[in-house]
């Protein structure tokens, strides 16, 4: 099934960056700013799966949480 592995796809992707966001100090902007911009990507494909009925509302909204952390942090 394409859909299932589109999500397991994304659930990895998600992993790989939360081990990322978690190695940078708020000092890193520019490495903040690379993993902002594949959050934002990431994010943008769990709305396409949230979308056609997919239950991961929890790692959506973790997303948007780290969007919006870096996101701040990158503007201090």
């Amino acid at each position: 099934n394409k859909q299932l592995q589109l999500v397991t796809q994304l659930n990895e992707k998600f992993l790989y960056y939360e081990q990322e966001l978690k190695s940078i100090s708020v000092d890193q902007i520019d490495d903040v700013d690379v993993i902002k911009s594949m959050l934002n990507d990431l994010f943008k494909q769990y709305d396409i799966l949230r979308k056609i009925g997919y239950d991961i509302q929890s790692k959506y909204e973790q997303a948007k949480l780290y969007c919006t952390l870096f996101s701040d942090a990158a503007l201090e």
